[in-house]
């Protein structure tokens, strides 16, 4: 019996190895994400996406950087092949005419525009901020949609100065976005990051990977 146990004992530690776990639950689509330095969960990519969706028309509430970014990165990924669709498409027509990557273009940029903009908001709650200063990263699309057309030259001063403006707030805010939340509660709801599992649940135990958000 001894010598079944000495046996099975490295079998034993192998699966409470935390790097066992974890690509456990990454084969069982239990794998959320792991947790920042603080030992708080931080959203996994698919909760922030599906999440970004549905709060699509909440202001309310905070948003942690995981759930902001994540959703950045899909946003991204999505509009990209778009984007150089577009500019293939400009510079082999010369700018004529419509076409049908516009109006593509311009349907994803309607779908990503409000969860973009709550999410944002949402953020900015979670660094304590009203949500107006989210506003700041919309200074660049509305020089997008306003400006001058693309590869223009003739820029008036006036241009120059808004595009130096919408420099300055896209850094801003690119560095308020970065910044972690504020620990705890605050007058916009609680902290994302700090919810707890109870006592004995699956979390408690040894939970990095376990679940988060």
């Amino acid at each position: 019996m001894g010598l079944i146990r000495w046996a099975l004992s490295p079998l034993r530690q192998r699966a409470e190895d935390p790097r066992v776990r974890m690509i456990s639950q990454i084969l069982s689509g239990r794998f959320r994400g792991l947790p920042d330095s603080a030992g708080y969960f931080e959203m996994g990519f698919a909760d922030s996406i599906k999440t970004c969706f549905q709060k699509y028309s909440d202001f309310k509430g905070r948003a942690s950087r995981s759930e902001y970014w994540w959703f950045v990165l899909f946003s991204l990924l999505v509009k990209m092949p778009i984007m150089v669709w577009v500019i293939a498409d400009y510079l082999l027509s010369f700018g004529n005419k419509m076409s049908v990557a516009d109006v593509i273009s311009w349907i994803v940029w309607i779908i990503f525009l409000l969860p973009m903009v709550t999410v944002t908001v949402r953020r900015m709650h979670d660094l304590g901020r009203s949500g107006w200063w989210a506003g700041l990263g919309f200074l660049s699309q509305v020089h997008g949609l306003f400006g001058p057309e693309p590869f223009d030259r003739r820029m008036p001063e006036w241009e120059i100065w808004f595009s130096l403006l919408t420099a300055v707030a896209s850094i801003v805010l690119l560095v308020w976005c970065c910044t972690r939340g504020a620990a705890g509660p605050n007058r916009f709801g609680p902290d994302p990051l700090a919810e707890v599992e109870p006592e004995g649940s699956h979390a408690a135990q040894y939970s990095p990977i376990d679940d988060g958000r």
